[in-house]
Protein backbone atom coordinates (compact mmCIF):
# COMPACT_ATOMS: atom_id res chain seq x y z
CA UNK A 1 0.00 0.00 0.00
CA UNK A 2 2.91 2.65 1.52
CA UNK A 3 4.50 1.59 -2.29
CA UNK A 4 1.45 2.42 -4.34
CA UNK A 5 0.16 5.68 -2.17
CA UNK A 6 4.13 6.74 -3.05
CA UNK A 7 3.37 6.19 -6.54
CA UNK A 8 0.35 7.91 -6.51
CA UNK A 9 2.16 11.32 -4.98
CA UNK A 10 5.16 10.86 -7.38
CA UNK A 11 2.52 10.87 -10.50
CA UNK A 12 1.09 13.90 -8.89
CA UNK A 13 3.95 16.09 -8.31
CA UNK A 14 4.78 15.25 -11.83
CA UNK A 15 1.91 16.86 -13.27
CA UNK A 16 1.37 19.26 -10.61
CA UNK A 17 4.97 20.67 -12.52
CA UNK A 18 4.32 19.90 -16.17
CA UNK A 19 1.45 22.21 -15.66
CA UNK A 20 2.92 24.68 -13.38
CA UNK A 21 5.34 24.29 -16.13
CA UNK A 22 3.08 25.89 -19.21
CA UNK A 23 1.73 28.65 -16.99
CA UNK A 24 -1.11 27.22 -15.22
CA UNK A 25 -1.85 28.22 -11.23
CA UNK A 26 -1.55 25.36 -9.85
CA UNK A 27 -2.04 23.57 -6.34
CA UNK A 28 -2.11 19.67 -4.80
CA UNK A 29 -4.34 18.90 -2.00
CA UNK A 30 -1.74 16.53 -0.31
CA UNK A 31 -3.66 13.48 1.04
CA UNK A 32 -7.27 14.24 -0.95
CA UNK A 33 -7.96 11.13 -0.28
CA UNK A 34 -8.18 11.15 3.80
CA UNK A 35 -9.20 15.04 3.87
CA UNK A 36 -12.88 14.48 5.18
CA UNK A 37 -14.23 17.35 2.46
CA UNK A 38 -14.25 16.00 -0.88
CA UNK A 39 -10.78 17.55 -2.58
CA UNK A 40 -9.43 16.66 -5.86
CA UNK A 41 -5.84 15.92 -5.91
CA UNK A 42 -4.80 19.05 -8.18
CA UNK A 43 -6.56 22.38 -8.83
CA UNK A 44 -5.57 24.23 -11.48
CA UNK A 45 -6.17 27.71 -12.94
CA UNK A 46 -5.47 29.97 -16.34
CA UNK A 47 -6.47 32.54 -17.77
CA UNK A 48 -9.77 32.33 -15.97
CA UNK A 49 -10.64 28.82 -16.19
CA UNK A 50 -10.73 26.01 -13.40
CA UNK A 51 -9.44 23.00 -13.63
CA UNK A 52 -9.34 19.48 -11.32
CA UNK A 53 -7.84 16.36 -11.65
CA UNK A 54 -7.81 12.77 -10.18
CA UNK A 55 -4.42 11.56 -10.36
CA UNK A 56 -3.89 7.70 -11.12
CA UNK A 57 -0.97 5.84 -11.56
CA UNK A 58 -1.46 2.05 -12.41
CA UNK A 59 0.10 -0.47 -15.41
CA UNK A 60 -3.09 -2.49 -15.75
CA UNK A 61 -4.99 -2.51 -18.85
CA UNK A 62 -8.35 -1.20 -16.95
CA UNK A 63 -7.96 1.83 -14.51
CA UNK A 64 -10.38 1.72 -11.36
CA UNK A 65 -11.49 4.48 -9.23
CA UNK A 66 -13.77 4.15 -6.13
CA UNK A 67 -17.01 5.22 -6.08
CA UNK A 68 -16.37 7.91 -3.46
CA UNK A 69 -13.10 9.23 -5.41
CA UNK A 70 -15.39 10.01 -8.57
CA UNK A 71 -18.36 11.10 -6.39
CA UNK A 72 -16.30 14.27 -4.88
CA UNK A 73 -14.31 14.83 -8.09
CA UNK A 74 -17.90 15.00 -10.00
CA UNK A 75 -19.25 17.09 -6.70
CA UNK A 76 -16.44 19.40 -7.19
CA UNK A 77 -17.14 19.79 -11.45
CA UNK A 78 -20.37 20.71 -9.99
CA UNK A 79 -19.81 23.03 -7.30
CA UNK A 80 -17.03 25.07 -8.81
CA UNK A 81 -18.15 24.57 -13.27
CA UNK A 82 -14.57 23.72 -13.08
CA UNK A 83 -13.36 21.34 -16.18
CA UNK A 84 -12.84 17.99 -14.53
CA UNK A 85 -10.31 15.23 -15.60
CA UNK A 86 -9.15 11.98 -14.17
CA UNK A 87 -5.33 12.02 -15.25
CA UNK A 88 -4.26 8.44 -15.52
CA UNK A 89 -0.24 7.79 -15.93
CA UNK A 90 0.54 4.66 -17.74
CA UNK A 91 2.72 3.91 -20.17
CA UNK A 92 4.94 6.53 -18.95
CA UNK A 93 2.64 8.86 -20.26
CA UNK A 94 -1.01 10.73 -18.94
CA UNK A 95 -4.00 10.11 -20.76
CA UNK A 96 -6.43 12.59 -19.33
CA UNK A 97 -10.18 11.41 -19.21
CA UNK A 98 -13.36 13.20 -18.90
CA UNK A 99 -15.44 12.20 -16.53
CA UNK A 100 -18.31 10.96 -19.18
CA UNK A 101 -16.30 8.18 -20.25
CA UNK A 102 -16.11 6.32 -17.52
CA UNK A 103 -18.13 3.35 -16.60
CA UNK A 104 -20.01 3.06 -13.74
CA UNK A 105 -20.54 0.02 -11.64
CA UNK A 106 -21.67 -0.96 -8.29
CA UNK A 107 -18.50 -0.18 -5.90
CA UNK A 108 -16.11 1.34 -8.97
CA UNK A 109 -15.71 3.75 -11.76
CA UNK A 110 -13.62 2.06 -14.53
CA UNK A 111 -11.96 2.93 -17.46
CA UNK A 112 -10.04 1.55 -20.54
CA UNK A 113 -9.93 2.98 -23.81
CA UNK A 114 -7.44 5.13 -24.37
CA UNK A 115 -8.84 6.39 -27.62
CA UNK A 116 -11.28 8.54 -25.66
CA UNK A 117 -8.22 9.99 -23.41
CA UNK A 118 -6.72 13.03 -24.64
CA UNK A 119 -2.37 13.52 -24.10
CA UNK A 120 -0.79 15.87 -22.25
CA UNK A 121 -0.39 18.08 -25.47
CA UNK A 122 -3.43 17.92 -26.61
CA UNK A 123 -5.04 19.12 -23.40
CA UNK A 124 -2.52 22.18 -23.46
CA UNK A 125 -3.85 22.63 -27.65
CA UNK A 126 -7.12 23.07 -25.98
CA UNK A 127 -6.80 25.06 -22.86
CA UNK A 128 -3.71 25.96 -22.49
Amino acid sequence: MVKTKAKGSRAERELLHMLAKEGFQVLRAAGSGTFPLPTPDIVAAKKGKLFIFEVKSKKTKTLFITKKQMEELLEWKKESRAKAFVAWKTRGKFFLIEPKHLKKTKKFFSFSNLEKAILFKTFLEKFG
